[in-house]
């Protein structure tokens, strides 16, 4: 599990890791948010031009953050 991951998802580790453990394409969504996550910061940290590609992946990361979080509380629905 990816540090980005266990910061941001902190309450939620245990449903995190069951979900990637057993979901190959939530597990995948994961990979794709910490890169995205890593992206966004490069591109931020970059010249006035490329802090647009900068903005775009925020987009994405925000998108990702939320399926993320949709599945965890559909995991949380579940086990209850």
């Amino acid at each position: 599990m990816d540090d980005i991951l266990k910061t941001q998802f902190e309450a939620d580790l245990f449903i995190l890791r069951r979900l990637a453990n057993s979901d190959a394409k939530f597990a995948s969504i994961c990979v794709d948010y910490r890169d995205a996550v890593a992206a966004r910061r490069h591109w931020t940290e970059q010249s006035e031009l490329d802090r647009e590609k900068g903005l775009q992946y925020a987009a994405i990361e925000a998108e990702l953050r939320a399926e993320i979080e949709m599945e965890i509380r559909r995991e949380k629905a579940r086990l209850r």
